[in-house]
């Protein structure tokens, strides 16, 4: 655990992802599938994260806005320097003879779970 940077260790960073719009619309879409009648908005779950689910210590620290900035910061950044290229690593892989049905199985999943290419 020492070798965590220090936003994670204290829980400002997790704090931030928690309160982030994607983890918020996951809990939005759980909830309609428990409850389909019911439509929870997103400044409703926050409220609930900020008062009843996340440590107060945590919310009051004056990093966790660092954190939301850094959080915000990658997350506008471009999808492909968000992600590592899983077409990297794919054709990276030698097409020998013995690997023929690797390299095979390997294509048809980048291609069908890219929708397409």
């Amino acid at each position: 655990m020492e070798h965590l940077p220090v936003e994670v260790r204290d829980g400002t960073l997790i704090a931030a992802i928690l309160e982030s719009d994607d983890i918020v619309h996951a809990i939005q879409r759980k909830l309609r599938i428990l409850y389909p009648e019911l439509t929870v908005p997103s400044s409703s779950i926050r409220h609930i994260l900020r008062e009843k689910v996340l440590c107060q210590d945590v919310l009051n620290n004056e990093r966790l806005s660092s954190a939301q900035a850094r959080l915000a910061a990658v997350t506008t950044a471009p999808a492909d320097k968000r992600r590592k290229s899983a077409r990297a690593a794919w054709l990276s892989i030698a097409r020998s003879e013995r690997e023929e049905s690797l390299w095979d199985i390997l294509r048809y999943d980048m291609t069908y779970a890219s929708c397409g290419g």
